[in-house]
């Protein structure tokens, strides 16, 4: 039972990081990136791992941002658009798969009086 709630839980998480993915690359406005942000809460405390890496990844990035253009262009947007959609999407996704399942044995171990 518990494994179907952690799947359920990882599934929907998924689901909104490709949706608010959707929702910024869509988006007409500079700042949705920092919708990004929203997620430093929901996946407390995992996703701030993301704020000490988001340097190394803005000190390598090997993509200019303007396309061929000189459009500014989200889909190459490294460290502000791709970056945030990965991590979010793989650690946040793997932290609500095993929430419940740590929650289930915090409770067992504290209920065994150790």
């Amino acid at each position: 039972m518990i494994r179907k709630i952690s799947a359920t839980l990882a599934m929907l998480h998924l689901i909104s990081v490709f949706f608010m993915g959707y929702a910024i690359a869509n988006s007409t406005d500079p700042s949705a990136v920092m919708a990004w942000l929203l997620y430093l809460t929901i996946d407390f405390p995992v996703a701030w791992g993301m704020v000490p890496l988001a340097y190394v990844v803005e000190m390598i990035n090997f993509v200019d941002i303007a396309g061929d253009e000189g459009a500014y262009s989200i889909y190459r947007d490294i460290p502000n658009f791709w970056y945030p959609a990965l991590y979010i999407g793989i650690v946040g996704t793997v932290w609500w798969y095993y929430l419940p399942q740590l929650i289930i044995k915090s409770i067992r171990w504290l209920r065994s009086g150790r």
